[in-house]
Parts: structure tokens; C-alpha cells; sequence
């Protein structure tokens, strides 16, 4: 049994050209690498340019996808706000020190079941592991940095778990970065022995996904179905991708 990860990162991002989240993947994979991370350099550098964003696209997309103009400002945009984020200095500090993994791939098992997804930025960095992930929604008075913690528990968990065993017997922090809100951050802290409690958590939760059902969706929804297994951007095994 494979419990699919999250990639946050395409949330949010579809382009209106087609179902490639092509603005997330220049901003996260392409620009972060061509500058460094550059925590502190963006701001002297001003926004990457067009041509940069477009060098970066080339790279990391498919043959014969093109960024929008749309996309490109997007891309920019984000670019210059992570940099603005309270973790952004120790993102810097680790890449500078070769500390940085960006876009990891974790596999890890939790009872009998295979957790996989991936890390959009892990850093040994202040005498812990950090792990942060990168989401493009809006906050609000509504929906709260709060009520989005709580959302992405089970996927903070899984990633801490995962970051302890890359990097055993270091405490854990775990951080989400709204692209559109940077300066809000309130980081989950884990220490080495409340490890052992995330495995336990995480296993009741898959237990109760094993127990339950998920009937498909109505419609194509671009937020879940990209990033589905089954989706149109994998084995189009749903009906809704065909």
C-alpha cells in the first residue's frame, strides 16, 4: 500500500495554458539553484528577469510547455517573497555551508504502510533538521496560519518523521511558508523523543484512511486532482483524467 505525498508546491499554481504548475516548479527548482538560494542576494539582485525565468523553464519543464506572462510575474513575484520569510537567513546559511537539500524524496515505512513524498527545502541548520514546505494559498482572517497548521498536520508530521531519519538524533522544525503572506511563520518544533509519538499518530491516521470511503470527486478540481496518483498528470486511471 503506497500513501501518496503532497506536493505543495504545484498547489495553486496551474496555468491557465494547460495543468503543468509551471511558475511553482521555476520558482522553487530553477531560480533557488541558479542564485544559490540567494536568501539574502534576491533583494540585492532585484527580481529575476524574463530571460532568467525562461532559462530555468526550459530546464525544468517539459518540451513545448511555455510559461505565460502571467506565470513569469508570478514566478517573480514569489521569488522575491520567500526571501522576505523569517527561515529564509538559514536556508542561505545552509546552502552556503552545503547544508541545503532541495526537493527531497523521502520513503519511509510506518507500520506495513510506504509513506513517500517529497521536501521542497530540508537544512541542517542551528543544531536541528528544518524542513520547509512552500504553499501558494491566501490566508485570512477566515482561514488563519492556525487553521492552515492544522489542515497540513498529518503532512508536517510525516515530514518531521521522515527529516529525524535523514538526520537522527536532531531535534526537528517544521515550517510552512505562505508565498503570499512570508513574514507569518510559526514553526513546528519537535524534539528527538516526541519522534516516536508522530509514527504512532501517523499510523492511526493511515489505519483510519485503510477503514474508510473515498468516493471520487464530482468534478476536476485543479487543487487535488494534480497532484493525485490517478490524475491527469500521472497514470490517468480516474475517469475524470481521461
Amino acid at each position: 500500500r503506497i500513501a501518496p505525498g503532497v506536493d505543495g508546491l504545484r498547489q495553486g499554481l496551474f496555468d491557465a495554458a494547460g495543468r503543468h504548475g509551471a511558475a511553482g516548479e521555476v520558482l522553487l527548482e530553477g531560480l533557488q539553484e541558479s542564485r544559490g538560494f540567494a536568501g539574502a542576494d534576491l533583494p540585492r539582485a532585484g527580481p529575476p528577469s524574463d530571460t532568467e525565468i525562461n532559462a530555468q523553464a526550459a530546464r525544468v519543464l517539459d518540451a513545448g510547455v511555455e510559461l505565460t506572462d502571467s506565470s513569469r510575474k508570478r514566478a517573480a513575484e514569489l521569488a522575491c517573497n520567500l526571501t522576505r520569510a523569517p527561515v529564509a537567513p538559514l536556508l542561505a546559511e545552509a546552502a552556503a555551508a552545503g547544508e541545503l537539500r532541495r526537493e527531497q524524496d523521502f520513503a519511509i515505512l510506518v507500520g506495513e504502510t510506504i509513506v513517500h513524498g517529497k521536501i521542497d527545502a530540508l537544512a541542517h541548520a542551528d543544531g536541528a533538521a528544518i524542513v520547509v514546505d512552500y504553499k501558494t494559498g491566501n490566508l485570512s482572517e477566515d482561514y488563519s496560519y492556525e487553521k492552515a497548521a492544522a489542515k497540513y498536520e498529518n503532512q508536517m508530521a510525516a515530514y518531521a518523521l521522515a527529516a529525524s531519519r535523514i538526520y537522527p538524533g536532531l531535534p526537528v522544525k517544521v515550517v510552512l511558508v505562505f508565498l503570499n503572506h512570508p513574514e507569518l511563520e510559526h514553526p513546528q518544533e519537535y524534539q528527538v523523543e516526541e519522534i516516536v509519538k508522530l509514527e504512532d499518530s501517523l499510523a492511526d491516521t493511515i489505519a483510519s484512511m485503510a477503514g474508510g470511503d473515498f468516493a471520487p470527486l464530482p468534478k476536476l478540481d485543479k487543487h487535488l486532482c494534480y497532484s493525485c496518483p490517478g490524475g491527469p498528470t500521472d497514470t490517468r486511471l480516474c475517469p475524470l483524467a481521461k
